[in-house]
């Protein structure tokens, strides 16, 4: 938005590391509020003279050990999301995008997802981010708040410091092993057809009180996706496969000592089923409604990615 020459808000915990975000937009177009979703006067402030509203803040990238913890994702992905609505509650939007996830569809539902599917999100990260959905939804029902809740598969990208830049960096230091079957099949979107995604329901009337799967039209086989890092990476292509039952089997050990010691065990057997399960979006709704074509395909997006990467190893950003 910025780069298209519009005057940005952007709330954001910390001014300084936002900064490095607006490289070479002009400061005049982008304002910095540092804050969280939990001050009424900050959230007013953010939404100031807005027309549009894009929701991506989330607590995410961290599993909870504790009761404290777990509320915590509650206090941020659907009490600031509740309290964000709020303070938009008396401007004349014309969209309210939320960001949310497609893991509010719980890890049995059967493929592929569908937006009308029944949610059973488990996790308090998948629990949290359905609340805050709820909330968005009953917004646009009681209130006729233009909005749209946006449910995005893997997102990778420039910037990205979750599971995707792990598997990058396992692949680049050559430890990387392929868990169950190779062929799984992962619905994924590179960050910049989220943005595509996200612009075309703000400006159509069609998206109010909608809610969207946004994926590449087609999931691809983690075979596919670590060979096309590889390659990027210039470096062999892992080989090493392990198999799946016996990583199930150490979660379920490491579950049993976590609970004897009170600690959470690095994975579970949830965890590894997850891992080696699809995940499969049905984008069609998105597509028909909207004309979605994510213009950015998987060895493109992975080449950016990668390229972003190696500057930060060489800027000492990362470590090698």
């Amino acid at each position: 938005m910025a780069a298209g020459g519009y005057q940005v808000n952007a709330l954001c915990r910390r001014k300084q590391k936002c900064e490095s975000l607006f490289g070479g937009i002009p400061a005049s177009t982008v304002r910095l509020i540092e804050g969280n979703l939990e001050s009424p006067e900050v959230l007013r402030a953010a939404v100031e003279d807005a027309d549009l509203v894009f929701h991506a803040a989330a607590k995410v990238h961290s599993i909870p050990r504790n009761r404290a913890e777990e509320d915590e994702f509650f206090r941020v992905n659907s009490t600031g999301t509740e309290n964000l609505l709020r303070a938009c509650g008396n401007r004349p939007l014309s969209a309210f995008i939320f960001f949310s996830t497609i893991a509010v569809y719980g890890p049995d539902s059967p493929n592929p997802l569908q937006e009308a599917m029944p949610c059973h999100p488990e996790g308090a990260y998948a629990k949290s981010k359905y609340a805050g959905e709820q909330h968005v939804l009953e917004a646009f029902k009681k209130h006729s708040m233009p909005s749209t809740v946006l449910r995005l598969s893997l997102v990778y990208g420039e910037g990205e410091r979750g599971n995707f830049q792990r598997m990058i960096r396992g692949i680049d230091r050559r430890r990387f092993v392929f868990v169950g079957n190779k062929r799984c099949l992962k619905s994924m979107a590179y960050v910049d057809n989220i943005v595509e995604a996200a612009l075309l329901a703000a400006g159509n009337s069609a998206a109010r009180g909608q809610v969207f799967n946004v994926a590449d039209p087609e999931p691809y086989p983690m075979q596919v996706v670590v060979e096309t890092v590889a390659r990027e990476l210039k470096v062999p292509v892992p080989s090493l496969e392990f198999p799946a039952s016996l990583m199930r089997m150490g979660g379920k050990v490491l579950e049993t000592f976590g609970g004897a010691l009170r600690f959470r065990p690095p994975f579970t057997a949830r965890d590894i089923d997850k891992l080696t399960s699809d995940s499969i979006c049905d984008v069609s709704k998105i597509q028909t409604t909207l004309g979605y074509r994510p213009p950015i395909e998987l060895s493109e997006g992975v080449r950016r990615m990668v390229g972003w990467y190696r500057a930060q190893q060489v800027s000492g950003a990362l470590q090698s």
